[in-house]
């Protein structure tokens, strides 16, 4: 969950791959009017395909144009993910979750105060108000002009630092979310 102001917010998965509905219906192509014709959605990942998408940001998530001719559309089920908290957006300095682990679940995260076994120079004042660095073994990317999603150090003598598992949000950037798009069903 993400609060920006007074608004609260869940968001989706990247990779969905889906393309059935909740009810198990097939989706509907996005470049394709049959059996409904579809509204058009640039961009937002809609394309030549039947993957369920959130091309008008419905709050209940994904969905898509069936096949069913008595359906037009319906939602896919897919499970939320929280902004920046099972995901990370941009190169991760904003990432706040609680992944411990790097990639590959072979390193411990090493505490961002501890300087044992690898000294650094993240742990101060500056880099835990604006990456989230602390007294925690937490994914952070404190260090966003080298380094590309977030990391740790480790626990681990031999290994300095490593990436940590965490999927890429669905966009890059919240100024996608804010935006309308209009009801589902053909434009008039």
């Amino acid at each position: 969950t993400v609060t920006t102001g007074t608004a609260t917010k869940q968001w989706y998965q990247r990779r969905v791959r889906g393309s059935k509905t909740q009810k198990g219906v097939t989706c509907q192509n996005w470049r394709s009017n049959y059996p409904h014709r579809v509204n058009s959605y640039s961009g937002h990942g809609i394309g030549n395909h039947n993957y369920c998408r959130n091309p008008d940001n419905d709050q209940n998530g994904p969905w898509c144009y069936t096949s069913d001719p008595d359906r037009v559309w319906d939602y896919c089920g897919v499970p939320k993910c929280r902004w920046n908290i099972d995901c990370f957006t941009e190169l991760g300095q904003d990432y706040r979750g609680f992944q411990s682990r790097t990639v590959g679940n072979n390193y411990n995260c090493n505490d961002w105060y501890s300087n044992i076994p690898h000294p650094h120079s993240f742990d101060n004042a500056y880099n835990a108000q604006h990456y989230g660095v602390g007294h925690h073994r937490y994914c952070r990317n404190p260090d966003p002009s080298r380094e590309n999603r977030p990391w740790c150090y480790t626990t681990y003598l031999f290994k300095r630092w490593a990436y940590c598992d965490i999927p890429k949000c669905e966009f890059g950037s919240m100024d996608y979310f804010a935006r309308k798009h209009g009801p589902k069903g053909p434009s008039q």
